[in-house]
């Protein structure tokens, strides 16, 4: 028997032990069943409870659960698609998780397991930036298969990748930018009608220059000499037939 403070008590029947628990309004709690004789301690149980779900909770907050996910590969496999699949197991080593890169052998290639040994080495390297080779291109099967995991210092940092933020004087000036582009437009239309009002000299019949905006003055027998040079000879000789 064990009290609050883990002082033992010795052996004592069970119903002393309930009537030492009650009369501490306590629980007694059998801590070693398989135990002979068993073990009993006096405490309160559900703070017990409580403070062990705590503990598994904060121990369930540090721990990471690290996922391995694969790529898979062939010895045909193109150039551009092989750099997506290096793009593809750098984000996901970014991410804290482990990936499995497999070269699959189809039919006769599997004579040449070195090139595909090769191909998964040449990927490494470019992945030494935020993982490491965890373990090295084996021969499974009919596939070659390599572990790479991420480095342990981006683990510490969560596992996510770092970006750089955007720095608040590039911002601002850029926000001055748009600011100044749109005065400079409002005041555009502005000037243009400025120009429209600038008296201009426009040159008239007689060599007279008339200023832009005001009325040209002609007088009368100017239009009628005007009238008579454009009248055809035919007809004033058949006006003057008919006044005489």
């Amino acid at each position: 028997m064990i009290d609050t403070d883990g002082n033992q008590l010795g052996i004592m029947s069970v119903r002393d032990a309930l009537r030492l628990a009650q009369e501490r309004d306590l629980d007694l709690v059998e801590v070693a069943p398989s135990a002979y004789p068993p073990v009993c301690r006096i405490m309160n149980y559900g703070k017990f409870r409580y403070e062990q779900g705590k503990r598994e909770r904060e121990a369930r907050k540090r721990q990471k659960v690290v996922d391995v996910k694969e790529l898979s590969l062939t010895l045909k496999t193109a150039e551009h698609d092989l750099a997506i699949k290096t793009r593809n197991a750098q984000r996901i080593l970014e991410q804290g998780d482990k990936v499995k890169m497999s070269v699959r052998f189809r039919g006769r290639e599997i004579v040449h397991a070195d090139l595909a040994r090769r191909m998964l080495e040449g990927i490494a390297r470019q992945l030494t930036a935020v993982g490491q080779v965890e373990r090295p291109p084996v021969v499974e099967g009919r596939q070659l298969v390599m572990v790479i995991a991420p480095r342990p210092d981006l683990a510490e940092r969560g596992g996510r990748a770092e970006r750089p933020a955007r720095s608040g004087q590039a911002a601002r000036a850029a926000q001055t930018d748009r600011t100044e582009g749109a005065d400079r437009a409002e005041q555009a239309p502005g000037r243009a009608l400025e120009q429209e009002k600038v008296p201009v000299a426009a040159p008239v019949d007689g060599g007279a220059e008339v200023q832009a905006g005001e009325p040209a003055s002609i007088e009368a027998g100017e239009i009628e000499n005007a009238q008579d040079e454009d009248e055809p000879v035919g007809s004033q000789a058949v006006s003057q037939d008919r006044n005489g």
